[in-house]
């Protein structure tokens, strides 16, 4: 069995559980305005390993978790990250995700 789908990883936010984020229940993960970011960029991670499961997938499981041994390993989880990263300027350039600035919407709420 390979990696969660980024489909997947967002149905399983689904899944009934509580969620509080600032002492305020979050009703949905995955449309929350602070947490949509992270969401996203998750979710990305997923279409990453199944687009490139030769960067990204090690063992059955994400690369982001295996801690680099050698000169090759360290290359190659730059590369993953590198990737990720793209990936994440790309989509935004094309319209996609919400990029906010979490720092001025904190201090709206004050």
């Amino acid at each position: 069995m390979g990696l969660r789908t980024a489909k997947e990883y967002r149905d399983g936010l689904r899944d009934g559980r509580r969620v509080f984020y600032r002492g305020q229940r979050v009703t949905s993960v995955g449309d929350h305005p602070e947490l949509t970011l992270a969401v996203d960029h998750s979710a990305h991670c997923f279409d990453i390993a199944q687009s490139h499961p030769e960067l990204a997938v090690a063992d059955g499981y994400s690369a982001f978790y295996r801690v680099p041994r050698s000169a090759e390993q360290l290359r190659a989880r730059g590369e993953l990250i590198e990737t990720v990263s793209a990936g994440r300027r790309d989509h935004r350039a094309q319209g996609g995700g919400q990029r906010r600035d979490v720092r001025a919407a904190a201090h709206a709420r004050r």
